[in-house]
């Protein structure tokens, strides 16, 4: 059986663009979920789900998962994107990061498997609801014992 919770992530800035410490702190690669069109998308594809699998750089402890979105305005004579990747400069828009309800110890060469849904909240149509599933493969199973799959729900407000 599947564990589950309900929690609010919290929108913050991670910077590791400008902070080494918030650089250090994210330690596997990143993965697209989603691309969408923001002149020809229809207002049921705010509502998605896709699946990931990042690689875990280096020794030590995933105990959130951090979400951006970048924006591309192509059809402009200056081309522009808004981007709230931490690896980018600084806006004023957050990063969301998700809180493992179960962090994870993980070596280098381990990997984050799972899948995202995101719907539009049927209580207002301004929050999100959002459920990651998520499971750890280990190099070596033995030295880094991994936990079991796991689902987790959050609202985003």
């Amino acid at each position: 059986m599947t564990n589950v919770s309900l929690k609010e992530p919290c929108i913050d800035y991670l910077n590791a663009y400008e902070n080494q410490s918030d650089r250090e702190a994210i330690v596997t690669n990143k993965c697209k979920i989603v691309d969408l069109d923001l002149v020809h998308m229809q207002k049921g594809d705010v509502n998605f789900a896709g699946t990931y699998n990042l690689n875990v750089n280096k020794n030590s402890k995933v105990s959130a998962i951090i979400a951006w979105f970048d924006c591309h305005f192509e059809n402009l004579k200056n081309k522009v994107t808004l981007s709230t990747s931490p690896y980018e400069y600084y806006t004023h828009w957050k990063n969301t990061i998700f809180y493992l309800d179960k962090a994870q110890t993980v070596d280098q060469g381990d990997t984050l498997k799972g899948s995202v849904a995101v719907r539009q909240s049927k209580e207002n149509f301004r929050e999100l609801d959002v459920k990651f599933s998520y499971h750890f493969h280990a190099k070596n199973p033995v030295i880094n014992p991994v936990i079991a799959p796991y689902t987790q729900l959050y609202k985003v407000r």
